[in-house]
């Protein structure tokens, strides 16, 4: 999908998210003038020429953020694509009406 080129999500990790001695010395590190410069080195000497960035890592994080922009109307219909047994779907407008208010309604 286009817009999957928007989206670059990392999930860390909880193992330190109430350590407030771990946070306080990555803080002093990012107001170190020499860490700074020595990670600016780093980075534009690291070789990246083989990367591919069009082959982002396809998470459950990335699906979760992906999932949470999309807009209903298309949640809605890519669920009744993904439950139903062909790539088509022939339904009367009334019905299908019908189905996205049951669909909502399970998904408020």
């Amino acid at each position: 999908m286009g817009f999957a080129y928007r989206f670059f999500g990392v999930e860390a990790s909880d193992e330190q998210c109430k350590n407030a001695e771990y946070f306080r010395g990555l803080a002093a590190a990012m107001d170190n003038s020499d860490v700074v410069a020595s990670f600016y080195w780093f980075l534009k000497h690291r070789d990246i020429s083989g990367r591919n960035w069009s082959d982002l890592p396809q998470t459950e994080y990335m699906r979760e953020m992906r999932a949470a922009s999309m807009p209903e109307l298309y949640c809605f219909l890519e669920e009744l694509l993904e439950t139903s047994e062909t790539n088509t779907l022939e339904i009367k407008a009334a019905d299908l009406y019908d189905s996205y208010l049951d669909w909502n309604r399970k998904n408020e």
